[in-house]
């Protein structure tokens, strides 16, 4: 029987630690269909779980890094919500990071739209609808060097910035997105020719040929 995962991430681990093949099958991220590129009227953007494996106090650590005015605004809920928003009054950053909690579909795809960039740094992801939503978007995505499946879709200087994972290193991608205006642009639509091709099809495709051959 074939095996499928959803990234050669996790079809790496997969051989790695059970010693078993897989096949990777990518898919679309959740409103792919709705995403859309805008003008980039905001500053960066990310949606996340405030969870440790996301890594969202990496992201503020870097805030305070920047050279630039640009601000932050995270989407989503977790565990970390109390901490950060002290980690925020602690570093002095509450006029610019905004922690929005759970956002609706509707706001999620305006804010991707009015982005200037989009920024995700979790810790050797599997997969990350993030990144896929971020390009529907024509957004650049900036990540580090130990992000996992995001790297899949990130190549650096081609469709986003990849750093090392501290917060110097993501302060100056963060600065070089909000200063380039024709670097943001260029990432941007290559990221969106990157993920044009994406379709459920040929993932439902696969997993019923072996049915079918049954």
């Amino acid at each position: 029987m074939e095996r499928f995962t959803l990234s050669h991430t996790v079809s790496d681990r997969l051989a790695r630690f059970n010693g078993l093949t897989s096949t990777p099958l990518p898919h679309p991220p959740p409103l792919f269909d709705r995403l859309h590129p805008g003008r980039s009227e905001a500053g960066l953007f990310t949606a996340l779980r405030l969870e440790r494996n996301k890594r969202p106090e990496l992201l503020l650590d870097a805030m305070t890094q920047v050279q630039s005015d640009v601000t932050l605004q995270i989407a989503g809920t977790g565990s970390l919500r109390d901490a950060l928003e002290a980690r925020i009054d602690r570093l002095g950053l509450r006029d610019r990071v905004e922690l929005l909690g759970w956002v609706s579909d509707d706001e999620l795809v305006a804010r991707y739209a009015s982005a200037r960039a989009v920024v995700y740094a979790p810790y050797d992801e599997d997969y990350g609808y993030v990144t896929l939503q971020a390009f529907a978007a024509a957004k650049p995505v900036i990540t580090t060097s130990d992000a996992g499946g995001v790297l899949e879709w990130v190549t650096d200087g081609e469709t986003g910035l990849v750093t090392a994972p501290d917060a110097a290193a993501l302060g100056v991608a963060f600065d070089s997105l909000v200063s380039d205006d024709v670097l943001t642009q260029r990432l941007g639509r290559a990221g969106r020719e990157r993920v044009a091709s994406l379709s459920w099809q040929p993932v439902v495709d696969a997993l019923l040929a072996p049915t079918m051959v049954r």
